[in-house]
């Protein structure tokens, strides 16, 4: 699953009005370098960082403990990861205009993964 998501919490974790995630099973994933810094951005939301250069790198929610969504921008190759969906369009601000014929959902979508 690859989303841009509209949420508060990611606009503001990502300094951006959409922020841009690539969600995997956590069982597959792994650091293989580097050790990053965690916060808790919204109750039961962790969110890493790299403490070198600051660049936002991944999202746990409890809600989900057994996916972990990357932030698209942290990928060598981000062009090979488009997305496929826009979710919490709820949340989404008002003068920001949704260009594409991705569906979009209010809130998360629940789906894939």
């Amino acid at each position: 699953m690859i989303e841009y998501c509209h949420c508060d919490s990611c606009r503001k974790a990502s300094g951006s009005v959409v922020a841009a995630l690539a969600g995997f099973k956590r069982a597959g994933f792994e650091i293989l370098s580097g050790k990053p810094t965690y916060y808790t951005s919204v109750s039961g939301v962790q969110r890493s960082f790299c403490g070198t250069c600051g660049s936002p790198l991944f999202y746990d929610n409890e809600k989900f403990p057994e996916d972990v969504y990357i932030s698209i921008g942290s990928f060598d190759e981000p062009e090979k990861l488009p997305p496929d969906r826009h979710v919490w369009v709820s949340s989404k601000i008002s003068w920001y205009h949704i260009g594409d014929e991705l569906p979009q959902y209010e809130q998360f979508s629940g789906i894939g993964g």
